[in-house]
């Protein structure tokens, strides 16, 4: 049995954290649709869990938006959502893009220098290197983390939380 080599290493190193964030965006991903099947009020649940991430995830913010005041864990799930939002276009990037070998020269072509990135192949404008992947995931796991717990104590308490009392339903 060879050792693995440094090559090697570096790739299970962009595996393993791209790996975490796609698996924690799915729990995001999950939450998103729980929380369309604990909206009492509105049957909602079957069509919009069909919905694409960023439009039910809109859907969910319209909704809780809507609503005359929010409860502290309501607020949270709210933030969340938005932020959630917001890093769903890195998750995209590394979802459908490879990591590929950048390779650079300088002015003279005296030096190369070489970097891996995953970069969108369609505009070329946006890329993640294996420190920013690595703090996407770390974000992308606590906002998954964060999310759940909100969540279960939301949905724990549906009645209350997610009826609006304005109109007595």
């Amino acid at each position: 049995m060879s050792t693995p080599s440094a090559v090697d290493k570096h790739a299970e190193e962009w595996e393993a954290f791209v790996g975490k964030a796609i698996l924690r965006f799915g729990d995001i991903e999950l939450i998103s649709v729980k929380c369309l099947s604990v909206l009492p009020e509105d049957q909602i649940s079957e069509s919009a869990s069909r919905l694409e991430f960023g439009r039910r995830t809109d859907l969910i913010i319209e909704l809780l938006e809507a609503r005359e005041s929010l409860s502290d864990h309501l607020g949270i799930l709210l933030k969340g959502l938005k932020r959630a939002k917001q890093l769903s276009q890195i998750r995209n990037l590394i979802a459908h893009n490879p990591v590929m070998l950048d390779i650079y020269t300088t002015e003279d072509e005296s030096r190369i220098i070489t970097r891996h990135t995953i970069t969108s192949a369609r505009t070329g404008k946006k890329s993640i290197d294996l420190e920013e992947l690595k703090e996407f995931a770390s974000e992308v796991e606590h906002l998954a983390s964060e999310l759940w717990m909100v969540f279960l104590n939301v949905a724990g308490n549906s009645d209350h939380l997610w009826r609006n009392r304005s109109n007595g339903t």
